[in-house]
């Protein structure tokens, strides 16, 4: 199950059906798209509020393959990171996660944030750089099918007794 609640904004949308809560049903026919860009270099942003603040163990992104479209383009970032915090903002994120290489398939991935603890109430994912362009404008365009982030919601803890014991017992420094 995600942990995500809803999406709050994206840095573009290519129409206003192609938007970002898009990315949070299972349907395969559903999907955010950018705007095009004739820069392949261009980057996007999407940020997502989550159920209630939550430890984030992971992200996980499913490219859009265009099957409608000659040559079945798939349309990921060149890469993604991941910021994290209480509040929407970008100056408000108090995590932000090394880069990590997507591969340009329409198979879900998943990237891990540990060792590191992240906890927040607010995900933004930062899409840098394009693969597809779309045939019939020749523009540089990223699409995500879906997105989900993993990890425990803060409220979970007390049905782990043994978490709370553990960090009830750390010093406090």
């Amino acid at each position: 199950m995600s942990l995500i609640r809803r999406g709050v904004s994206a840095s573009s949308e290519d129409f206003p059906t192609q938007g970002i809560s898009q990315t949070l049903d299972d349907s395969t026919e559903s999907f955010w798209s950018s705007k095009g860009n004739p820069d392949p270099l261009s980057s996007e942003s999407l940020t997502y509020e989550l159920l209630q603040p939550s430890v984030i163990s992971a992200v996980s992104l499913k490219p859009f393959k265009a099957v409608f479209q000659r040559g079945s383009p798939t349309f990921a970032p060149l890469c993604v990171s991941f910021s994290v915090g209480f509040a929407p903002t970008p100056d408000a994120m108090h995590f932000v996660s090394p880069l990590y290489p997507i591969r340009n398939i329409n198979k879900t991935q998943t990237f891990q944030l540990s060792p590191s603890l992240v906890v927040g109430r607010y995900l933004r994912i930062h899409l840098h750089g394009r693969c597809g362009t779309q045939p019939t404008d020749n523009l540089y365009y990223t699409v995500l099918e879906q997105v989900a982030c993993h990890g425990l919601p803060y409220g979970a803890l007390g049905d782990h007794p043994a978490l709370l014991q553990t960090s009830s017992s750390l010093p406090v420094v």
